[in-house]
């Protein structure tokens, strides 16, 4: 039992109250992102609305001020709001305010005045995890500043600049961080598209922002994989030099100009195409051009595999990136089943 309940008393002498109340209580879902229920208070889900860019604001907080980082330092017992204030330079009064609304997030866990970092924070907000996302949501951050333009993108005759500079980042430290971003965001949705296939052999091509990662993950699970990445220079850049890697094979790499000289010669050699965040870009039809390219290079019982947003997946959430992409690269989400019927014209 947990909450307003006791816990058992058949409880395991090597497992404390703490951790079973923390894995209890973290199978709750503290914030999530959903349309709205007609069923519930529609006045309140405006206020949510209105209200949502705090929980991001929140969250960005804490990172910049490597609270969690911090905090792990302490080990299992955690530390106080005072212990806390004084590591990390803070008000201890403001931070008193602060620290609850971390655990309602899920992201801190509180057990007798002690803060201490929920499983998803270890997981994927501490830097020593190879599942850190940080510098991806660093990147939501920058990119948030784009959405006060929101407004002007949508006026006739109004022009937005596209990927306005930050104030506080030079050119080159966005770059890095957008690189970053990329890596840690594909390798996410790597992991979930190598699970696709319960065995994978021979010729695959990779392309789309983060192939080089999307690349990394299925050779490390399907090690005899003879994996080809398509250099994509818009909106985001491969960089062959990178594809090279002491620790394992070293990858082909492909231009686009070279894949349309060489797809007449080289048909049925893939059993796996594969492009990440195609759609990002605008060009709708020359995207699809390329993949008509790409389609006499399967293997007849080969796949094609577009691993993008879609309006037919969690769609609030496809739709907030397609005005995210609208804002940064003129960009849009397609529908998945739109794609599908022009492929088969």
């Amino acid at each position: 039992f947990y909450g307003n309940k006791k816990l058992s008393h058949f409880t395991p002498s090597n497992i404390s109250k703490k951790e079973i109340i923390m894995k209890n209580l973290e199978k709750d879902t503290p914030f999530s992102l959903h349309s709205y229920d007609p069923h519930t208070h529609g006045g309140q889900y405006l206020e949510n609305i209105s209200s949502a860019n705090w929980v991001s604001e929140a969250l960005f907080t804490a990172l910049d001020l490597d609270l969690f980082e911090s905090l792990e330092t302490y080990g299992a017992n955690g530390a106080g709001v005072k212990q806390l204030s004084q590591k990390l330079e803070t008000d201890a009064a403001a931070l008193s305010s602060f620290l609850p609304l971390l655990e309602s997030l899920g992201l801190l866990f509180c057990y007798q005045n002690k803060y201490s970092n929920t499983i998803i924070t270890k997981r994927y907000l501490l830097s020593s995890s190879p599942d850190y996302l940080g510098d991806a949501i660093k990147f939501r951050k920058f990119q948030s500043q784009q959405w006060h333009q929101l407004k002007t993108s949508l006026l006739k005759n109004k022009p937005i600049k596209l990927n306005q500079e930050s104030e506080s980042l030079s050119p080159e430290q966005i770059n890095q961080l957008k690189k970053k971003a990329i890596h840690e965001l594909t390798r996410m949705k790597a992991l979930e598209c190598v699970k696709f296939f319960p065995k994978l052999s021979g010729k695959i091509l990779i392309g789309g922002p983060g192939a080089q990662t999307m690349a990394d993950c299925f050779i490390d699970t399907f090690p005899t994989l003879d994996i080809t990445i398509l250099i994509d220079d818009n909106p985001f850049q491969t960089d062959p030099a990178a594809l090279s890697n002491l620790k394992r094979p070293v990858f082909n790499s492909c231009s686009i100009d070279e894949l349309d000289t060489t797809a007449a010669k080289s048909q049925h050699i893939y059993s796996l195409i594969l492009f990440t965040g195609l759609f990002i870009a605008n060009d709708y039809q020359s995207i699809l051009d390329q993949l008509l390219t790409c389609l006499p290079m399967l293997k007849p019982q080969g796949i094609l595999m577009l691993h993008d947003a879609f309006d037919e997946h969690a769609t609030l959430m496809a739709r907030l990136s397609g005005v995210n992409r609208m804002l940064h690269f003129g960009g849009k989400v397609c529908s998945g089943e739109s794609i599908i019927h022009s492929l088969q014209k």
